[in-house]
């Protein structure tokens, strides 16, 4: 693979580079840290309140399963009927019974010092069993009754081709996925997060070095790139030929998203080239079925006029010349400056057909 040039901020600072951090590629580990009698796990370093505190039994620390199965990237199931929990992670399953000290690993019977118990209304089972089955780390501090799990964390890299988009299921926080496509220069680039979430995204080059981001601003935020609906975006264009990765990392998700905690959740990152729009032409819109997937577009506008993107779509967002968000009154469009209009166009999957026109009303 040839190595990749660094790559500019598509009129990000006038009359100048922004300065890019190095960022590792190296895997890391998932820390989760559970104290008895304490309300406030920590989970990669970030405290989430439990509803129900770890409690030591027989010896045995138990904790709620579903919090800190999930917390580790597991998918956790339960079955009322029969009072079982299960937990999947990779090719382990894991199997274990309310009041019942037989579980079983893999469909492989094992036996259980202290049985899964039913406490404030949460499932409790015993975390160095659980912890030991999947192969992660496991260690007690009796002096502050603390019980730490490592994990590590998940990362790999796929190719994308621009223009389509691609799919990771990241189990849990801090877990990595690169998507990798092949840049040109001079050319601008739309890149998105679709699915879920507000995950970190990032491009940089092989080496591993940013060279465009943005991560975490509030929805609305005025200036910079932006994220819409959940949906973070970045738009660049490289100086040179490069490869390019995208990095997308699972993060949580705050109060103010609906964010309940640690989840495992299904990410995709989509690269496009806007298309440049003329004056009165219909552009179809392909029927998008993924959550933020978007139809990108340019708009090359004169200051002062006013255009109108007609169409079936579910949403429009317009970014200026300047990369800032630019409000626009039910697919009314005023450009205050001359140049570059970005539309991001959400299909509207109720239509039969799909299409925007584009007209200058004023």
């Amino acid at each position: 693979m040839r190595k990749a040039v660094p790559i500019l901020y598509l009129l990000a600072l006038v009359g100048g580079l922004l300065a890019a951090p190095a960022a590792s590629a190296a895997t890391s580990t998932l820390v989760v840290v559970a104290t008895v009698g304490s309300n406030i796990a920590s989970v990669a370093g970030t405290p989430v309140a439990l509803d129900q505190p770890p409690v030591l039994v027989n010896g045995r620390t138990l904790v709620p399963f579903r919090f800190f199965g999930q917390a580790l990237g597991a998918n956790v199931h339960w079955v009322a009927e029969t009072k079982e929990v299960r937990a999947v992670f990779g090719l382990t399953t894991v199997e274990l019974y309310v009041g019942k000290t037989t579980a079983f690993i893999k469909g492989q019977p094992a036996t259980l010092d202290v049985p899964p118990c039913i406490i404030g209304g949460r499932v409790m089972v015993p975390l160095r069993f659980l912890a030991s089955a999947f192969g992660w780390e496991v260690t007690w501090d009796a002096a502050l009754r603390a019980a730490t799990v490592k994990r590590a964390s998940i990362e790999s890299v796929r190719q994308i081709a621009v223009g389509g988009s691609e799919w990771a299921f990241l189990p849990a926080w801090g877990d990595t996925h690169w998507f990798e496509f092949e840049a040109k220069a001079g050319t601008v680039y739309a890149i998105n997060s679709c699915g879920e979430g507000l995950p970190e995204i990032v491009v940089c080059d092989t080496d591993g070095n940013v060279v465009a981001e943005k991560s975490n601003p509030q929805v609305g935020q005025p200036g910079g790139l932006q994220y819409w609906l959940g949906s973070p975006i970045i738009l660049f264009a490289p100086d040179a030929d490069a490869t390019c990765r995208v990095k997308v990392v699972q993060e949580q998700l705050g109060p103010e998203y609906g964010g309940q905690g640690p989840s495992s959740v299904l990410y995709g990152v989509q690269v496009a080239i806007p298309t440049p729009v003329t004056l009165g032409t219909s552009y179809p819109l392909e029927a998008y079925t993924e959550q933020f997937e978007k139809c990108w577009y340019v708009l090359q506008a004169t200051a002062g006029k006013t255009y109108e993107v007609a169409g079936d779509y579910n949403a429009l967002y317009v970014v200026g010349p300047d990369l800032r968000w630019v409000e626009d009154d039910h697919g009314l469009l005023t450009a205050t400056v001359s140049g570059p209009y970005y539309l991001a166009v959400e299909p509207d999957q109720e239509f039969g057909s799909y299409a925007i026109t584009v007209t200058q009303v004023q």
